[in-house]
């Protein structure tokens, strides 16, 4: 009986160790960009082709249709002030305090958002839907000061990400200080912020804005009121005003 019982445990713990798995660990990762053109279309389709093509044209008209003039090229930047990125944070805020009817006291926008620079000359809804591909909505937060004074402490030890109606001065990768207002942040008063929902969900490296008090996302998606906001007050002439100073 005893060797009936051991067998089938024998075998068991043969087919667990069997099954557990190596650790394997990722010792390099190489990539390439690879253009995704015609030569990839050996065998088309005509009426593929014919459907894709009237709705290309449909849409071309769409996107190339002129909303407005930009005064000066605009960049994205990479971790210094930029036009393009003062521009998306001030958008953000006014619109936000047009659809929310109240006062925002900071506008914030990831600069990882914007996925390109913004030309001089006309603008086209296309290249609002260039620069803001993605499904992003305008949202607004409240949060702590004690909180938004560590979110900011992270933008100055990793990427000062785009701001508005804020001054912040940073030296050696540290806060040395925000100022909205007029005012060094209180740690103990409420602030709003104008933003879009990714944001507002922690990503890109700002899981502190998670702490907020209150959360309130709208239906507007953040391209569409930037596209309306370029057609209602072209011509567009951004500016650089000193909002993010990094002292060396």
């Amino acid at each position: 009986m005893m060797k009936k019982i051991l067998i089938p445990l024998f075998l068991l713990l043969i087919l667990f160790s069997s099954c557990k798995q190596k650790q394997y660990e990722l010792k390099s990762l190489e990539g390439q960009m690879i253009l995704m053109d015609e030569t990839f279309d050996t065998n088309k389709d005509p009426v593929a082709d014919s459907i894709f093509n009237f709705y290309k044209v449909y849409a071309a008209s769409i996107m190339d249709s002129v909303i407005g003039y930009n005064k000066v090229f605009m960049d994205k930047g990479l971790r210094e002030e930029s036009l393009l990125g003062n521009f998306a944070a001030d958008v953000v805020a006014v619109i936000a305090e047009e659809i929310f009817d109240t006062k925002i006291d900071m506008g914030l926008m990831n600069r990882g958002g914007l996925r390109t620079s913004l030309p001089q000359g006309k603008i086209t809804l296309g290249d609002v839907y260039k620069v803001f591909p993605f499904e992003n909505y305008l949202s607004v937060i409240e949060i702590t000061g004690k909180d938004l004074r560590e979110q900011l402490e992270v933008f100055a030890k990793t990427n000062v990400q785009c701001v508005s109606r804020i001054k912040l001065t940073i030296k050696d990768k540290k806060l040395v200080n925000a100022i909205i207002d007029g005012k060094p942040i209180d740690d103990t008063k409420i602030y709003k912020i104008a933003t879009i929902d990714f944001i507002a969900e922690g990503n890109d490296n700002m899981k502190v804005l998670k702490n907020a008090i209150s959360r309130t996302d709208s239906p507007v998606l953040i391209r569409e009121a930037i596209a309306q906001y370029v057609y209602d007050n072209s011509p567009i002439d951004a500016k650089k005003d000193g909002r993010v100073v990094v002292l060396n």
